[in-house]
């Protein structure tokens, strides 16, 4: 829940090249996706839905949103010395979107609504 004029970030994968790291057929199809992420030495099993970037911004403006920033992040350089090939794919290949989203502003004290 948010109030008037509050901020919903998120990040989700790059719906331009998910499609790609998991040899999906069809950019267009919204689809679950399960992954195998390494955390704290484990394998992780990770499920998450994959669609294409007009489904995530519409998502976003249909339930009254309006998308105030979208970024496709880079690593910090600093990155190039932990992990050179990870900084290399980074920095060529968007990996992530990050969306800033807006909720309406409370229309003024005693403004009549529309």
């Amino acid at each position: 829940m948010l109030r008037p004029g509050g901020a919903l970030v998120m990040s989700v994968h790059h719906p331009g090249e998910d499609w790609r790291w998991f040899g999906r057929p069809d950019y267009f199809r919204t689809e679950q996706i399960e992954d195998t992420w390494t955390v704290a030495g484990k394998p992780r099993t990770v499920r998450f839905y994959r669609r294409p970037l007009s489904a995530c911004f519409n998502a976003l403006r249909d339930a009254g949103f309006t998308v105030d920033r979208l970024l496709e992040p880079q690593p910090q350089p600093a990155g190039r010395e932990v992990d050179p090939e990870g900084y290399a794919s980074m920095s060529t290949a968007p990996h992530f979107l990050h969306f800033r989203a807006l909720t309406p502003k409370a229309p003024p004290s005693g403004a009549a609504a529309r």
